[in-house]
């Protein structure tokens, strides 16, 4: 989707810590050997990864397990290529796990919002978001809050 079609609405540019905190110790554990990341993700959920894709990009999606369609899903992308985060107006700063992050609503051309958390790491973008159909802004943030790089 070209950058051009993303909007991003008013928000409010006080950023809370203490909302990403929450309790995960019961959650599954993703790694990534590749790019040397855990990250945690509910326990009734499954992760699906689809790697070698254009940019060097890697695609992790999870959703619940006992879900027929992706009708609601997480996923974690990285790529090489340049962040929708970088244009996007009203960003909000925060660090989470000493890394700076970026997190913003972005609203698309069908008027659909994704509200995304993204890191810059050795080049590449890691963004964590939904796929539009919920605005699941909580799950994102603990979901952020357990990424960590080896």
């Amino acid at each position: 989707m070209p950058a051009a079609d993303i909007q991003t609405p008013p928000v409010n540019t006080q950023t809370n810590n203490s909302s990403l905190q929450a309790d995960t110790s019961n959650w599954n554990t993703y790694k990534n050997v590749q790019y040397k990341f855990i990250i945690k993700y509910p326990k009734e959920w499954v992760a699906y990864q689809k790697s070698g894709l254009q940019n060097n990009r890697v695609f992790v999606s999870f959703r619940e397990a006992d879900a027929i369609t992706q009708s609601f899903s997480v996923f974690l992308n990285i790529d090489s290529a340049p962040s929708l985060l970088d244009t996007a107006k009203n960003v909000q700063y925060l660090t989470i796990n000493g890394i700076q992050a970026k997190m913003a609503t972005l609203i698309d051309s069908r008027g659909i919002s994704y509200f995304r958390i993204g890191f810059l790491k050795d080049g590449y973008n890691y963004e964590i978001a939904s796929n539009g159909l919920n605005n699941e802004e909580k799950i994102i943030k603990t979901m952020a809050q357990t990424l960590k790089f080896e």
